[in-house]
């Protein structure tokens, strides 16, 4: 609103309220918030000027002394301004459901958007499973499911469309089988290695205590700093026919020892550190 509606819409206000008996002030200020509120296409400037109109009316039934044009008057301008509630009325509809189409389609946006970002994670997913197929170590795959773990956690599943559920189901399945499948191959080949060091420890220390036996009948620093290793090995990890090799030396040099040094040995085994 311009300088001049606030100019005529002050004098008009004024001039009713001084005069509220007046039908000619009465009249020209409903008419004046009447008018302008129908042109209006502000719904709170409508709001208001329809209070202005509403309150003018109040005051004028209430003042007045009312002829009988007056109640015409009256009814007519009560219908008049019922009108322009129904027009702010469709107008606010109208807004509001233009502000809700706009809100959806914003919603709809940064949907696609996010579906968008999905995609290429999606794609990351599918291209990291193709190193994951060529990684020769733990080392080498305890990188990549790092990186995989990033990258679900940048994944919003709530958005997902059908498509991308089905994709991340199967690529989810894929990755989990086949690191599976990785895992167990490189513990194979760790545990072989490891078997393979067992067995020679195992020689050693026997050619060792066989070769010097009288020199280790006592569990003391000696006995332990040549024989740690060999205690030291994780029984778990051993194969069948390793197992036995490892038993066949620890029984043969139990039995070279005497009953206190017997049990100071399987004190010593139970003690060191694994």
């Amino acid at each position: 609103m311009n300088t001049e509606f606030f100019t005529e819409h002050l004098k008009l206000k004024n001039r009713f309220y001084r005069f509220p008996k007046c039908r000619s002030a009465f009249s020209k200020w409903f008419t004046f918030c009447v008018e302008n509120a129908k042109e209006s296409q502000d719904v709170e400037v409508m709001q208001n000027l329809a209070t202005d109109a509403e309150l003018a009316l109040q005051v004028y039934s209430e003042k007045a002394w009312l002829w009988k044009k007056d109640f015409a008057l009256i009814e007519q301008y009560r219908q008049s301004l019922n009108s322009v509630y129904g027009q702010i009325e469709e107008l606010s509809n109208k807004m509001q459901e233009e502000y809700h189409l706009q809100e959806q389609k914003r919603l709809d946006e940064d949907a696609k958007t996010v579906q968008q970002e999905n995609d290429v994670v999606l794609r990351k997913i599918k291209e990291l499973q193709k190193k994951i197929e060529g990684v020769k170590n733990f080392e080498e795959l305890n990188e990549c499911i790092t990186v995989l773990e990033n990258l679900e956690l940048s994944l919003d599943k709530d958005s997902f469309t059908p498509k991308q559920s089905e994709v991340y189901r199967s690529l989810s399945s894929a990755y989990t089988e086949l690191t599976s499948e990785k895992m167990q191959v490189f513990q194979h080949e760790a545990d072989v290695e490891y078997n393979r060091r067992v067995a020679e420890i195992c020689k050693r220390s026997f050619d060792e205590f066989k070769e010097h036996t009288k020199q280790y009948k006592v569990i003391d620093d000696n006995f332990k700093a040549v024989f740690g290793d060999f205690y030291a090995v994780e029984s778990n990890r051993l194969f069948v026919e390793t197992q036995m090799l490892y038993s066949h030396v620890y029984s043969f040099i139990f039995s070279k020892l005497s009953d206190d040094e017997k049990f100071n040995l399987v004190s010593f085994a139970l003690d060191i550190k694994k």
